[in-house]
């Protein structure tokens, strides 16, 4: 089910959002500087490649990338792109989330042409993907139904602002609800 519009619903509430959204250049590096969010933070841990779509680090970079956490959504989805690497139609599906959170923050900062390039770098791997309804419950909508929104929010610069707050604000509109 894709929402657009609405309250997002959360995934894993119990889990607290980190204190404020990185943006390059901005804010403490979250994970080198001694002041960023989770400098010092254990690891993720490891998931098997058969359970990452339904595991809570998968979740978790879901509430995190419906929120406006972009930088946290893609570091929450490397360690499984990472993880993918012998089920190639995952990891293309992972590589294209990570490159709409790519995206997102590009739009957080205000930067239209950059952020549609990753949105359509992304929507052309969702695109790609043979097994479609694999990857539907993944995200609640067909992944091409995903590539159309991504690429059109982008192209309309969806809620497009050079927001240097550190509050984080959602750049799309769709929100990504697993079934």
């Amino acid at each position: 089910m894709m929402l657009r519009s609405g309250p997002r619903p959360r995934l894993l509430p119990h889990r607290a959002f980190p204190p404020y959204a990185y943006l390059p250049g901005r804010f403490p590096h979250p994970l080198r500087h001694p002041e960023g969010h989770s400098y010092d933070a254990e690891p993720a841990a490891t998931v098997r490649v058969d359970a990452a779509l339904r595991s809570e680090e998968y979740r978790w970079g879901v509430d995190l990338f419906n929120f406006g956490y972009y930088w946290e959504a893609h570091e929450a989805w490397e360690g499984l792109w990472q993880a993918s690497r012998e089920a190639p139609e995952q990891r293309t599906f992972l590589h294209a989330l990570i490159l709409l959170s790519a995206a997102g923050v590009k739009l957080r900062e205000g930067k239209e042409v950059p952020a549609l390039r990753h949105a359509r770098r992304a929507a052309r791997l969702l695109r790609a993907l043979e097994h479609q309804r694999d990857f539907k419950a993944a995200v609640g909508m067909p992944p091409e139904e995903l590539a159309d929104c991504a690429e059109a929010d982008a192209a309309a610069g969806a809620r497009l602002h050079a927001s240097v707050s550190p509050v984080p604000s959602a750049a799309f509109e769709f929100t990504i609800v697993p079934d």
